[in-house]
């Protein structure tokens, strides 16, 4: 049975849960407002869930937020942070020196803001100890977050690096972890954001697909998933799943290009949502709007004249057009791919006749 926690984050054994249950009368409860260090994405004193596949960014986008925490600086688009605080991480999957403390430092991040919590200690030392579990107890991340000055954002990427002795697929111990979790949160006034990934079969909706019990997605107050825009290379998607602290008309995702220096975010809100994306590539079309677009761009390419494929498909790499929408937009615009005398391969070639 896994040890239970104190609304503090604290372990004490095992006492009886009901010996503490306390009537309470919401009339002299009164409400509380939900906190935002980054609203509508990341609520304080609440646990978040990023979701997504292997090579989406997850770990950049936690670090280029731990960087921005770090200085200070507005969350993107305008969101004021409230002067420069702490970030406590978990790293399961990276190396200190050569990945964490890089990426970080190329993002202008003030070190002496970020922690991490490790087992390894000093470099060099205790190599290959074995991970913190979260899955037996919280304390040690409820000792190092009240040693942390301003303490706002907690990471923990991935969730299931640190959950040895547990089970991932136990709706009931994924409950209580998230309810640990929760409650550390609280007592920190933190965010809380646990990265995970998406089950290799995939679901029915964006709620369904990530890895483990469901209860991580029901426990969770927000969930978000990192998805590639299929109609832009390196363009990621970062769309809420599920957002139940604010109107559905407040919960827009945001889309962002991954770059060296950092995440450069798109100024305006995207407006579609995870399953509606899933459906549009399922299908292999996209917006009517892109289609267009990518076909006049493509129509002035060669509108001097034929070009050779390879050219066409270096042009779509600098404008950052997938494969399949490149095709699509040669369909729309009457493009044909024909032979030249005296030539090798294939050539594309616009026929003006027909309306781009």
């Amino acid at each position: 049975m896994l040890p239970k926690t104190r609304w503090d984050g604290s372990i004490h054994g095992e006492p009886d849960p009901n010996q503490h249950a306390n009537l309470i009368p919401l009339a002299d409860w009164g409400p509380r407002p939900v906190d935002w260090l980054w609203r509508p994405f990341l609520p304080r004193r609440k646990v978040t869930l990023l979701v997504g596949e292997p090579e989406m960014g997850k770990t950049f986008f936690a670090l280029d937020l731990a960087a921005r925490l770090s200085r200070g600086d507005v969350l993107p688009p305008d969101s004021p942070l409230g002067g420069p605080a702490d970030t406590l991480i978990l790293t399961g999957d990276d190396d200190l020196d050569d990945t964490i403390y890089t990426r970080l430092t190329g993002l202008d991040a003030d070190l002496g803001r970020i922690y991490v919590l490790t087992n390894s200690g000093p470099r060099g030392m205790a190599e290959g100890a074995r991970q913190i579990s979260l899955g037996r107890c919280v304390e040690a991340l409820s000792r190092a977050a009240k040693q942390m000055p301003k303490c706002r954002l907690i990471v923990i990427d991935p969730i299931t690096a640190f959950i040895a002795g547990m089970s991932a697929s136990s709706h009931e111990q994924v409950r209580n972890l998230l309810q640990r979790l929760t409650m550390l949160a609280k007592v920190n006034d933190a965010a809380v954001l646990i990265v995970t990934h998406n089950r290799k079969e995939g679901g029915r909706s964006a709620l369904h697909r990530t890895i483990g019990s469901l209860a991580f997605t029901l426990a969770s107050r927000v969930v978000l998933t990192l998805v590639p825009d299929p109609e832009e290379l390196g363009r990621r998607l970062l769309l809420p799943a599920k957002m139940n602290l604010l109107p559905r008309s407040e919960c827009l995702g945001r889309a962002f290009t991954l770059r060296e220096s950092g995440l450069d975010w798109d100024p305006e809100p995207v407006t579609i949502r995870p399953d509606e994306l899933q459906d549009l590539v399922a299908r292999g079309t996209a917006t009517s709007e892109r289609v267009l677009e990518v076909s006049e761009g493509l129509c002035e390419f060669l509108m001097e004249g034929s070009k050779p494929s390879q050219e066409v498909l270096s042009w779509a790499e600098r404008e950052r057009v997938p494969r399949w929408l490149l095709y699509e937009a040669k369909t729309y615009a009457g493009i044909a791919s024909t032979r030249e005398p005296g030539k090798k391969g294939w050539y594309w070639v616009w026929n003006q006749e027909e309306s781009c």
